[in-house]
């Protein structure tokens, strides 16, 4: 099969037929090191031992389980005959490069959740201009929603706490959704925002006066006062501008992109815990997860709610700075409010099964927290509304797609 040689330099950008896998000695900028003593390159020699059956387990040779062998022996190998100086930075590697395997579409990657190593399933789509976005494959499950009666600290919209079985497999953004890729949007459509279209603007910090300021044209995605770069969470969009967004995403992918449902965010925002955070109930293990108010707000902006924790950031930072939660996913909770499909009402009692909100409302749901929340307003089941025409500087949103 005819390769792009410029895709070569990027493995991350090749188009894979599905059921291949594509091996990488290195990344770009390194140097793939050789031994006369084996018949093989370095990298490649521990390939063929490891589906010869060294990297085996329970009789199977895995990818995932391949991908660990591979590197575990290189660096060993290395360590014993070369000059560790020579590749100062192969430990710190980026292990979703070292193999890229692409399986029905879907590339498996591994990462770490309290000191183990899992796997997820990416879907990374390409956007364009060398842009793409990764989505995780979420596993179809039941969960309980929202806040226990017994939790004093919850709000009365997080109750009743009820059953919700969820019964098909979707995926959901590894990450916020960008400002470069709500660029490429953009750019491949004209679209306005509404904060750019109605002359009313979004909201902002104005650096010189340090006060955050309400509506004002010169604020937008585009410009919120504070420093962002393209990594960053888009913010200042509206419910109806994420929407556009999807529908753009779906007529370009052929994949069915919406908004995340309220359940799909909760489910995939706990991650398999049922605890008040996704790490657990103390405030105080969110760090290292999270972006949120926090010591350096304290002391930038004097934000008085906050975690007891230093987490680097006084507003938003780039996507996935942070450690992810057990499915895999980055800044489920703080950096930007997220925007769900939902219409916000009421809990209802009783096990619901793929909820879907109400077909009309006043408001849309928002989860997640952002950078300038304290501990109670990031909690799993916390849940905020906004009117669809809503756009603030601390307001953003990530994608779902229904499993083909």
């Amino acid at each position: 099969r005819r390769v792009d040689l410029q895709k070569l330099n990027n493995p991350q950008a090749l188009e894979l037929p599905k059921g291949i896998a594509a091996f990488f000695s290195c990344k770009r900028g390194q140097e793939a090191f050789e031994d006369g003593d084996l018949k093989h390159g370095i990298f490649f020699h521990f390939v063929i031992e490891g589906l010869r059956g060294k990297a085996a387990s329970g009789g199977k040779v895995t990818l995932s389980g391949l991908k660990e062998y591979v590197k575990r022996r290189v660096i060993d190998f290395v360590d014993e005959k070369l000059d560790q100086v020579q590749i100062p930075d192969l430990r710190e590697s980026s292990t979703d490069v070292i193999i890229l395997a692409q399986q029905q579409g879907e590339i498996e990657e591994t990462f770490t959740w309290k000191g183990r190593k899992r796997t997820r399933r990416v879907l990374r789509l390409d956007l364009g201009k060398g842009v793409t976005l990764d989505l995780v494959r979420i596993k179809k499950g039941t969960f309980k929603m929202g806040s226990p009666k017994s939790d004093k600290e919850a709000f009365g919209v997080e109750k009743p706490q009820h059953t919700v079985e969820l019964t098909k497999d979707f995926y959901l953004g590894k990450y916020e959704i960008t400002k470069a890729q709500f660029a490429r949007f953009v750019d491949d459509t004209g679209y306005k925002t509404e904060a750019e279209k109605d002359g009313k603007g979004g909201n902002g910090y104005n650096t010189t006066t340090k006060k955050f300021e309400g509506r004002d044209p010169k604020y937008n995605w585009r410009n919120v006062g504070f420093a962002q770069t393209d990594a960053h969470p888009v913010v200042n969009v509206t419910w109806n501008d994420a929407d556009a967004f999807c529908k753009w995403l779906k007529k370009k992918t052929g994949k069915a992109i919406q908004l995340p449902t309220e359940a799909q965010w909760e489910y995939s925002c706990r991650g398999g815990e049922t605890t008040k955070f996704f790490t657990g109930d103390d405030a105080v293990s969110l760090k290292g997860h999270t972006n949120a108010s926090d010591v350096t707000a304290k002391a930038k902006l004097g934000f008085a709610i906050i975690f007891e924790f230093e987490d680097g950031y006084a507003f938003t930072s780039p996507v996935g700075k942070f450690l992810p939660n057990g499915f895999g996913l980055y800044d489920m909770t703080g950096n930007a409010w997220e925007w769900c499909h939902d219409w916000h009402q009421k809990y209802a009692g009783g096990k619901r099964i793929d909820p879907f909100g109400p077909k009309t409302g006043e408001h849309r749901v928002l989860r997640g927290g952002a950078w300038g929340e304290g501990p109670r307003l990031c909690r799993c089941a916390y849940r905020y509304r906004y009117a669809p025409t809503d756009r603030y500087e601390f307001i953003g949103f990530r994608v779902a797609s229904i499993l083909e």
